[in-house]
């Protein structure tokens, strides 16, 4: 009897270790997770679903935030796209979040960052695009998109403004553009599914 109390004890110890280990592990070694709790690392959330490191630029995120909603919810023809928003002002929040070079980030259906680089519109809608790839496929099932289609469709429908990307981006947003004028013609959210789960 006593050595199935002490099993189940340490199945316990074992369990409430891991329940601890696995959240601070995640924190810690990935940091855009971060996006689900921000005030913990010094972001305050002023509205539900925006959340900045500096209150006294609200309005801009706001405009920014309202902007690539409203592109997205056009262009997709989709309501209640409604993510979380971390908008860092500061290199030391954008670095709080993870990113050391990108100017964005999506953490799929959990949120999206925007650092201190990346207030621009093209930008945010980008990221807005990709939380909707998320949305419409799940965050697991995102993971294995192929970049042409998920990074395509982003630069080509975000307004992107360089008429030349970087490489191989340029490639990604002309192959997307070529496949969405035969595919989409029923809906880019059918044809995108369809595309997806393909493989």
């Amino acid at each position: 009897m006593q050595t199935g109390t002490l099993v189940k004890n340490k199945l316990l110890l074992l369990s409430l270790f891991l329940a601890l280990v696995i959240p601070l592990s995640a924190f810690t070694l990935y940091k855009p997770i971060r996006v689900i709790t921000p005030k913990l690392f010094g972001v305050e959330c002023a509205e539900e679903f925006i959340c900045l490191d500096d209150v006294s630029k609200l309005n801009e995120a706001r405009l920014l935030y309202d902007k690539a909603k409203n592109l997205v919810q056009s262009e997709f023809h989709v309501s209640g796209i409604s993510p979380k928003v971390i908008f860092c002002s500061t290199r030391e929040c954008s670095k709080a979040f993870g990113l050391d070079r990108a100017s964005a980030f999506n953490v799929g259906t959990f949120g999206i960052i925007i650092s201190e680089r990346g207030w621009k519109a093209h930008l945010v809608s980008h990221e807005f695009i990709h939380y909707w790839q998320s949305i419409v496929v799940g965050n697991i099932k995102t993971l294995w998109i192929e970049d042409w289609l998920s990074e395509g469709m982003s630069y080509s429908l975000s307004n992107d403004p360089r008429k030349i990307l970087s490489e191989p981006f340029q490639t990604y947003r002309k192959k997307y553009e070529n496949w969405c004028k035969i595919q989409c013609s029923d809906s880019i959210e059918a044809a995108f599914k369809t595309e997806v789960n393909w493989w």
